[in-house]
């Protein structure tokens, strides 16, 4: 009697593995199966792409980046081109609107920018909104703080937040469903361990 219950006890540990192997199929499923199926009545959803033009920028006669650092007191002069002839264009920084100006016979417009010296430092976007075409043109740029131009190529160019690496909290590392499989075969792994010891200690006893 003894003997035989002891026995049954590995086929009793040998349940939470069954379980997790059913958890592992589940897992893997059903991220595919709503790739393939997609959600029931769902809604095609039409997205209109404004047309872009072009936006240059040059400080002290030498053009500029995108992405370029810039000081507080720098004047941008900045040419837009690929709107419609005598179109207004409405002009922001980082949404705000500062000044509406027409373009010429070419469909090109002029103005010149100056960073203010209450502006934070930062990374903003400088945009050309046509308000007959909607045509969008943008010139990225980085404030910063105390002067010494570096024509755009120095430290802090590239449209990133001064001190900012492109990372996100976990250093750019994204938990993906290769992972996720290979966390639950590890697990697997040591419960079946667990389950081949146990079953030796029983077998020993039973000897």
């Amino acid at each position: 009697m003894s003997s035989g219950f002891r026995m049954s006890r590995p086929g009793f540990a040998a349940a939470p593995v069954v379980v997790l192997v059913v958890l592992l199929m589940l897992v893997v499923a059903a991220p595919q199966a709503r790739g393939q199926g997609g959600p029931t009545g769902a809604e095609t959803i039409g997205v209109t792409i404004p047309p872009s033009g072009s936006l240059v920028c040059s400080r002290e006669g030498n053009r500029l980046p995108n992405g370029a650092t810039v000081h507080r007191g720098d004047r941008l002069h900045c040419v837009g081109s690929g709107f419609k002839p005598g179109e207004p264009v409405q002009i922001s920084v980082h949404g705000t609107v500062i000044a509406t100006v027409t373009t010429d016979s070419h469909g090109a417009v002029t103005y010149d920018y100056t960073v203010g010296n209450d502006v934070a430092p930062g990374t903003y976007t400088l945009t050309f909104t046509g308000k007959v075409s909607g045509t969008v043109a943008g010139f990225g740029f980085v404030v910063v703080v105390g002067k010494g131009s570096q024509g755009g190529g120095g430290p802090g160019a590239g449209g990133q937040e001064p001190g900012g690496g492109g990372h996100g909290p976990l250093g750019g590392l994204a938990m993906t469903g290769s992972n996720l499989v290979a966390l639950v075969l590890a697990g697997l792994g040591l419960i079946g361990m667990g389950v081949a010891l146990h079953r030796r200690r029983h077998e020993r006893e039973a000897a």
